[in-house]
């Protein structure tokens, strides 16, 4: 019994499987069976060219079965003739038929829509935007690389498809340029913009060449055709030049010894008159020369633009196994990409033994011709003098996009800084040297509001030192006070208020050091703008009035490079700012008038305002009038009697 029982239950589980599975299988047949059927009835609409019944039943098919395939459709019907004369005969059978159902709704949409476009076409406008290359004069130099950017306006009423712009002419076989850009569908009152890249090779002659664009539909609804005039000029090759390095030691003391991270501000120029693209710099250290932390041995700069630089900082250190009589064996390579514009600058820099130093370090000795950077001291007697402290400051790269420049002020500051060492005597050691002054410097050197005790303060002996400030950067109004700021170079001088530094507070620090004399010389126009460019954005520096500062105390001289809305101009034949090459000419002679050695602040002003104001007009065609401020005829400058100084500028 038991054995039967277990026979019937699994005959009936095999019955039930059976059951389910034929079940399943008429479902499925009977699904594609309806599937097929609308698709049928979708094919023959199609092909009455009843496109909106055809897309509803092919839609309806998929619905039901999206996947294609090659099925049996049993409803085929067959008449067969009987033999003999037996008559006619019906029969049912099956017939292969090919299932797409979303290949043929693609194509019924593709009709309705060309339908559609017969009774509402779209309409297709091309125009010109502009034409953008790397050196922005509108042109396409010799060699250069650009875009020609182009709208494609469907003003009609219906989808333009698979738009193509199509260059239909070039005029100049050294121009090349895409023949085919890809747009796709523009819907209808949409507007899609696009662009070409073109690019001409170094046998580009100066003239113009014409390109005639046009903007094709698929169904042959296409654009105007516009024809572009493009100014082209001759290729002008680059020069890569590096003019100097701004070298500065760990200490500070301006001697570098071994083991001693030296930090290296590299000024990379294009003397040339085209664009030098993908710029390269390289260091090439020989034994025992090390490149800083995280400093790559290659940097890619981008492009350069004809007369314009780019700074590149770094540092290294050298063992003592390089020796100390001759220069370091580390070099600066900079190249473009075609390989042939570079060129290679050692840096001119020896190490000094610590152990053989003396204990008086002679720099100012008397009666030898010293030399800082390429600026030429005057060879005479240099009076010690241990009681000036100075302070000096070349702004030169600014970090915020759009804010100009100010190409010299390294150039400047090294300059003032020869002067003060090699002719005024001042110790080395009592010079605060700054380069791209930062706001957190500024604050950190001078002090800040209520508080005067920055880094100059430890400096100063009351009573006794005398304190020299030069300052070449920016300067900027706050528009709603109108009073005057510098500009460090980490600082948006739209918010100049917040983050610049005051010279008000400036002033008011200085005046607490309680120094026996105080002399400024501020190489910098406070209107917001430059000879580089306005720093203030949708401002006019004509319409900016700046507060009249206050009268200063008894112990101060300022001088100052322009007055009002004056633009503080570039000297570029001599690598300097107009007024600071001037002071410096004056100081070491030229200004000495009466030929008495000593060079007065009366002397001073006599001789500035009588030769930057002529040459800011005759080099620039600018107004620029210095105005010197403060102590009448105190002593700016000593010099034997009649000794006009040497001091050249380093032209290259």
């Amino acid at each position: 019994m038991i054995i039967k029982r277990y026979q019937s239950n699994l005959l009936l589980s095999w019955l039930c499987l059976l059951i389910c599975f034929s079940t399943n299988a008429v479902f499925a047949s009977q699904t594609i069976d309806d599937a097929i059927a609308l698709y049928k009835v979708g094919l023959e609409k199609y092909e009455q060219e009843d496109y909106e019944a055809a897309l509803n039943a092919l839609q309806k098919a998929k619905a039901i079965y999206h996947k294609s395939g090659t099925f049996k459709d049993k409803s085929v019907t067959k008449i067969i003739i009987e033999p003999y004369g037996r008559g006619l005969r019906e029969v049912t059978g099956f017939e292969n038929i090919d299932y797409h159902p979303d290949k043929y709704i693609k194509n019924v949409i593709e009709k309705i829509n060309f339908q559609k476009r017969q009774q509402l076409p779209p309409a297709l406008k091309l125009s010109f935007i502009t034409f953008e290359e790397p050196s922005k004069n509108k042109m396409l130099d010799g060699g250069e690389s650009g875009l020609i950017m182009l709208s494609i306006e469907n003003t009609g009423l219906s989808t333009a498809s698979q738009v193509n712009l199509i260059l239909l002419n070039n005029s100049n076989h050294n121009i090349k340029i895409e023949q085919k850009i890809p747009v796709g569908d523009i819907s209808a009152q949409e507007i899609k913009t696009a662009s070409f890249s073109i690019e001409s090779n170094r046998y580009l002659s100066a003239g113009q060449s014409h390109l005639n664009i046009i903007a094709e539909e698929a169904y042959g609804f296409d654009s105007n055709e516009i024809n572009i005039a493009l100014q082209t000029q001759a290729y002008q090759a680059p020069e890569l030049v590096i003019t100097h390095f701004s070298i500065q030691d760990t200490d500070g003391d301006g001697i570098p010894q071994p083991q001693e991270l030296i930090n290296v501000i590299a000024n990379i120029k294009n003397k040339g008159g085209g664009i030098a693209q993908n710029v390269i710099a390289t260091f090439k250290t020989g034994e025992f020369v090390f490149l800083g932390p995280k400093i790559k041995n290659q940097y890619n700069l981008g492009n350069l633009l004809p007369n314009s630089d780019v700074s590149l900082a770094f540092s290294f250190f050298a063992t003592r196994r390089v020796g100390f009589e001759t220069n370091l064996p580390l070099s600066v390579i900079v190249d473009e990409k075609d390989g042939m514009y570079g060129s290679e600058k050692e840096i001119d820099l020896k190490l000094t033994d610590a152990n053989k130093l003396p204990v008086n370090v002679a720099i100012n000795a008397r009666g030898i011709p010293l030399k800082s950077n390429g600026m030429n001291a005057s060879t005479k007697t240099i009076k010690s003098n241990n009681h000036t402290v100075a302070v000096i400051i070349g702004n030169r790269n600014y970090h915020l996009s759009g804010i100009p420049n100010v190409d010299y002020a390294f150039n400047d500051a090294e300059g003032i800084k020869s002067w003060l060492i090699n002719n005024k005597g001042v110790d080395k050691h009592n010079i605060i040297d700054l380069r791209d002054a930062t706001a957190a410097r500024f604050n950190e050197t001078f002090g800040i509001e209520n508080n005067h005790m920055g880094k100059l303060f430890r400096f100063v002996k009351p009573n006794v030192s005398e304190v020299f400030v030069y300052y070449s950067g920016h300067g900027a109004p706050d528009l709603i006070e109108k009073n005057a700021y510098f500009v460090p170079v980490d600082v948006n001088p739209n918010f100049i208020s917040t983050s610049g530094y005051s010279l008000n507070t400036f002033y008011s620090n200085l005046e607490k050091l309680n120094a026996k004399h105080v002399t400024v010389v501020l190489d910098s126009c406070f209107s917001g703008n430059s000879a580089a460019g306005n720093l203030l954005k949708n401002i006019s520096p004509v319409s900016i009035r700046l507060k009249q500062a206050g009268d200063l105390p008894d112990n101060f001289t300022v001088y100052s490079s322009s007055r009002g809305d004056q633009v503080s101009t570039w000297y570029h034949e001599k690598r300097h700012s107009l007024f600071t090459y001037y002071f410096l000419l004056g100081v070491n002679g030229n200004a000495d008038i009466n030929k008495n050695g000593l060079i007065t602040s009366d002397e001073m002003s006599r001789y500035l305002t009588k030769e930057v104001p002529y040459y800011a007009l005759r080099l620039n065609g600018s107004e620029q009038m210095p105005s010197i401020r403060g102590l009448e005829n105190s002593v700016l400058s000593e010099l034997p009697a009649g000794e006009a100084g040497s001091w050249v500028s380093n032209d290259n």
